[in-house]
């Protein structure tokens, strides 16, 4: 960037020749939105391994769902606010938490093999928290995740006193 500052700053202008003070101008206005853009990077580790390429398994295993001090409530907040004008982006992140709580009800298995494990999906779900959650999701949806895990749990567990046969035949 300095070689490119300097090019402009010696760039000889013509008389009535605006055309170099407005890539001066252009590029000082590129230079204060990178500036302001890498302060909020810098304040936000998420978007700094966004940046450099973070899987999304780890994103969210470390920015998300993780127990460490990238994935507190202030940590997710400050990465919800910087994304808010992204639709897109809050969406994909909304997506990978949904991935990682389908990924842990099915035990890594694929949809068409695996067997829900609502304990596992329950415990996913606890494990990030409704206070994470919210931060992600409105609560109609979260209301929607745990009756998802009730109604696992409903249909795993064999009413008391049933007559249900056990005997696969």
């Amino acid at each position: 960037l300095g070689y490119v500052r300097q090019a402009l700053d010696e760039a000889p202008l013509l008389p009535g020749q605006d055309i170099g003070q407005e890539a001066i101008n252009a590029f000082t206005r590129a230079r204060k939105l990178n500036r302001s853009y890498m302060q909020i990077v810098e304040k936000t580790p998420a978007l700094a391994a966004v940046r450099d390429g973070v899987e999304p398994d780890k994103f969210v295993n470390t920015y998300i769902t993780g127990n460490g001090k990238d994935s507190t409530i202030a940590a997710q907040q400050a990465l919800r606010s910087s994304i808010k004008g992204d639709p897109l982006a809050v969406t994909t992140v909304r997506e990978q938490i949904i991935e990682h709580l389908k990924a842990k009800a099915l035990g890594r298995a694929s949809d068409e093999v695996g067997n829900v494990s609502q304990s596992a999906f329950k415990k996913a779900l606890k494990d990030i928290g409704d206070e994470r959650l919210a931060i992600w999701f409105p609560q109609k949806d979260i209301d929607q995740l745990k009756a998802l895990g009730r109604v696992a749990s409903y249909e795993q567990v064999q009413p008391r006193g049933s007559a249900v046969g056990n005997s696969n035949t």
